[in-house]
């Protein structure tokens, strides 16, 4: 997607290191797989609302943007792309301040913006709930696996 703003990684919840588990976990018990991307999603989608709340008075196109990806057990919260090309001078690197940008696309006249950070503020509020959601996530999934190997 190009220009988004992607929060994963060392400011995001990053699960990389329940990768074996997490393909392990798809071939043997697809559902429970299933279960744990939804989960994952969930976790996610707590950080997303509140960068769409932290953005929503800014701009009417970026809170459409956010979005939560989950690909293995990496839990991404992306905004931007082409409806929303905005989005990565917004979050202006999570820090406040402003940037140049044309003023509705004129070249020819640049001026300052405010940046309005909206993804690592959200992060910094709904951290410790998707975390909790995220351990809850795989305390179940680790428990199912057990449970049904044990039959």
């Amino acid at each position: 997607m190009a220009n988004t703003v992607t929060l994963t990684g060392t400011g995001g919840l990053d699960c990389r290191d329940f990768q074996k588990f997490a393909k392990a976990l798809r071939k043997q018990a697809p559902m429970i797989g299933k279960e744990v991307k939804i989960g994952l999603r969930g976790a996610g989608e707590e950080v997303a609302t509140i960068a769409r709340a932290n953005v929503a008075p800014y701009s009417k196109k970026i809170p459409a943007s956010v979005k939560v990806r989950v690909s293995s057990f990496t839990v991404s919260v992306v905004a931007g792309g082409k409806k929303a090309p905005n989005a990565e001078p917004f979050e202006h690197g999570g820090a406040p301040g402003k940037f140049r940008a044309p003023l509705f696309g004129d070249r020819s006249h640049w001026y300052d913006h405010q940046a309005h950070p909206f993804l690592l503020p959200a992060l910094a509020v709904g951290r410790e709930a998707a975390q909790q959601a995220i351990i809850d996530v795989m305390d179940k999934a680790v428990g199912e696996v057990v449970v049904d190997t044990e039959s």
